[in-house]
């Protein structure tokens, strides 16, 4: 058995901290599906599959169809505000329940609050918003739930009080950049330099 899926099986089996409810629509999925979809965001996102799961785990249990009693949804709980807004940006199907989407965006928007607030930082914002976590920056304390939160994902990972995440990630990776055709790739060389647009075309 593959590890991720090993760590996914017992994700499933242990559960998460989040109290979910079941929403009226939502497939199931297998632990296999689930995998595969932690594999693709964690290349997509140039995150360590491990720190998805981990994230996974206290969010949801591993529980594709969970619902928070604030309404985040699936497997990384994201609320449906954040769903929307990434939604677009991402290329994101509507069901934000479906492993694969809900995966990719949950994985999108970790690493944006990580690149932003550092490790332990960006767990938080990830948890409790990153407009709630620039108060704790400006000296409001953070709700013991969200240190409760980071604390419950360092030990998924087997970080201690005084451990560092690792220092640097491996950038995300973006989409394929389309072929220019020779005369395009001229124009936009600097020895060619765009000329001026009039203001209306008759």
């Amino acid at each position: 058995m593959r590890p991720v899926v090993l760590a996914l099986t017992v994700c499933l089996l242990s559960g998460g901290a989040a109290t979910a409810q079941t929403p009226r629509v939502c497939r199931a999925a297998t632990v296999a599906e689930i995998g595969a979809a932690t594999d693709r965001a964690a290349r997509r996102s140039g995150l360590p599959v491990a720190w998805i799961a981990a994230v996974m785990a206290v969010e949801s249990g591993g529980r594709p169809c969970a619902v928070s009693r604030a309404g985040a949804m699936g497997l990384m709980q994201l609320m449906p505000a954040t769903y929307a807004h990434l939604r677009p940006a991402l290329g994101l199907g509507p069901d934000p329940f479906q492993p694969r989407d809900n995966l990719w965006a949950g994985a999108a928007y970790l690493r944006r609050m990580i690149d932003r607030y550092g490790f332990d930082g960006g767990l938080a914002a990830y948890n409790a918003g990153p407009g709630r976590y620039d108060q704790f920056l400006r000296g409001r304390p953070l709700p013991p739930e969200t240190t409760a939160y980071v604390a419950a994902v360092r030990r998924r990972l087997g970080l201690s009080r005084t451990d560092l995440a690792p220092p640097t990630l491996s950038p995300p990776n973006p989409p394929p950049t389309p072929a220019l055709d020779p005369l395009t790739a001229a124009r936009r060389s600097p020895l060619f330099p765009p000329r001026s647009t009039p203001d209306s075309i008759p």
